[in-house]
């Protein structure tokens, strides 16, 4: 039972791993580091920042955090690269990873630890709206994290899980890492460890709050990149949808076929968040026209 207190451990022997990938990460990491370091649990921890920002920031973070472990990359690193640094160095049964601008609750581990322990090799859970008072934010969380939300239902099998918010048994990485990709590289690690006929568990009660993009820059290029790492994604792996690489002219549908596919799994599994859906769908459709260009783009890349 947790005793409420965090029993972080930097660098011995621990049950658990907590890995966060960081690139320029300003204030924002500092109160992902926060929630991190407020778990109530008994269960041993360690925590590892992977940063690859131009300005080493382990001073300024140990300062704060002293436990915290910080790897500083000499050259900027997409996520995918970060995380494997960091699990490189890790040194818990079960690698548990967020990113900088998430907030984690404080039971978060005592959850994820429990579920690995019934069995659930992989297991994440929903994200939540950090940026509620933002139209862009909420346009953001339901276009990238549209199959990530639950206000019913219990643990169910799902094909991806976003790597701000899930836990992977050690096993898991026996055959290899994340691809070094600037987006989609947690989506091509699920699906293969899926082929592998390993089950991913999205449960609903290991809820994080993610913090979106509140700018139209920023909300823009995210989109474009997650159209990108799409394509990519459909470049190497064998899915449904992958016919929509053979032609950039198929592109033209994504905007609306995503639309259908997001109206379903918010019906489904969120109706709150359908009712956002179809009120800021103005700006959720220039997202997807944008998305869309990523994805050409994507097509496009040797």
């Amino acid at each position: 039972m947790s005793s409420g207190r965090s029993t972080s451990l930097p660098s011995s022997r621990c049950e658990l791993s907590v890995i966060i990938p960081s690139y320029k990460p300003g204030p924002y990491l500092f109160d992902c580091l926060r929630s991190v370091f407020a778990q109530r649990t008994d269960y041993t921890y360690e925590v590892i920042v992977v940063d690859s920002s131009p300005e080493d920031v382990t001073s300024e973070l140990k300062r704060d955090f002293p436990d915290v472990k910080v790897l500083h990359l000499p050259h900027r690193a997409f996520p995918g690269a970060a995380r494997n640094v960091g699990i490189a160095q890790a040194q818990g049964e079960v690698l548990a990873f967020t990113d900088a601008d998430c907030i984690v609750p404080p039971d978060w581990i005592e959850r994820i630890v429990a579920c690995q322990k019934d069995g659930m090799r992989v297991v994440g859970g929903p994200i939540g709206n950090g940026t509620p008072d933002s139209l862009l934010g909420t346009a953001q969380l339901l276009l990238e994290f549209n199959s990530f939300q639950a206000d019913r239902g219990g643990a169910r099998s799902v094909e991806v899980l976003p790597t701000c918010n899930v836990a992977y048994h050690r096993s898991c990485f026996a055959e290899g890492g994340f691809d070094n990709a600037i987006k989609g590289s947690d989506s091509v690690f699920s699906r293969r460890l899926a082929q592998q006929g390993v089950r991913l568990f999205l449960v609903p009660d290991i809820r994080i709050l993610h913090r979106n993009y509140t700018t139209w820059d920023a909300f823009l290029r995210n989109q474009f990149q997650l159209g990108i790492g799409s394509a990519l994604t459909r470049r190497k792996l064998a899915l449904r949808d992958s016919f929509v690489v053979r032609s950039p002219l198929f592109a033209l549908s994504i905007p609306f076929a995503r639309t259908l596919a997001i109206a379903y799994r918010l019906w489904r599994w969120s109706p709150a968040n359908f009712l956002r859906f179809v009120l800021l769908y103005p700006l959720i459709f220039l997202g997807l026209v944008v998305f869309s260009a990523g994805f050409v783009r994507g097509l496009r890349l040797k």
